[in-house]
C-alpha cells in the first residue's frame, strides 16, 4: 500500500515551524497549495508583496519553495511504500 502525500513545511532559523500534510488528490493538492500560498503572502517583504502577482506565486508552487531572509516554505510531494 502507497500513502501519497503533498506537504507544506515552513522553516526559519534551523527550526521547523509547521510540516501539514495533504492527501494528493485534487482536494488535498488544493489545500496544501492554499496554505503555501498563505504562508508566503503572510511572511514575504513590503517590497515583495509589491512583487507577488499570480504568476509569481504559480512559480513559486511550481518550484515548491519560496524563501525570504531566514524564512523558507516549501511545498512537496511525497509517497511512502510500505504504509499499513
Amino acid at each position: 500500500m502507497k500513502l501519497n502525500t503533498v506537504n507544506v513545511i515552513e522553516y526559519e532559523d534551523d527550526t521547523i515551524l509547521q510540516i501539514a500534510s495533504f492527501t494528493e488528490d485534487k482536494p488535498g493538492i488544493k489545500e496544501a497549495e492554499d496554505l503555501f500560498t498563505k504562508c508566503i503572502k503572510e511572511n514575504c517583504t513590503i517590497e515583495e508583496a509589491d512583487e507577488l502577482d499570480e504568476n509569481a506565486i504559480n512559480d513559486c508552487i511550481s518550484d515548491g519553495f519560496f524563501k525570504t531572509g531566514s524564512y523558507q516554505v516549501f511545498l512537496s510531494h511525497s509517497s511512502f511504500e510500505r504504509f499499513v
